[in-house]
């Protein structure tokens, strides 16, 4: 068997072809679809903010981290503004939510 079949540079070349060959397909596509260029450039800001949220909580096979439910009930902490607001474009009402759960936690310790 060729091993250079398997090689990095034959591993990068097909990517590199696929990258042309996706790029040419979204430019036509673009040119074709009525709309089409308006709802891309609309969903972009928002599949970049899905993807740093599933950065922050979960690996990489779709499992929550393990400090994913530690990091949602810190998010109204000064430290973690950003994360708080890209999950807010998502659940508009999480920081009413985790607030709530803290005054309930603090009721029952006060117990």
């Amino acid at each position: 068997m060729d091993d250079a079949l398997f090689s990095s540079e034959a591993t990068f070349a097909g990517k590199d072809l696929a990258k042309q060959i996706r790029a040419v397909i979204d430019q036509r596509a673009k040119r074709d679809i009525t709309g089409l260029k308006d709802l891309d450039a609309r969903f972009s800001e928002q599949i970049t903010d899905l993807k740093a949220l599933r950065k922050d909580f979960f690996n990489k096979d779709g499992s929550l981290k393990d400090n994913a439910l530690s990091r949602v009930a810190n998010l109204t902490s000064r430290a973690n503004v950003a994360r708080l607001e890209r999950l807010k474009k998502a659940i508009p009402d999480i920081e009413d939510k985790i607030r709530a759960i803290k005054v309930f936690e603090d009721i029952q310790k006060a117990s």
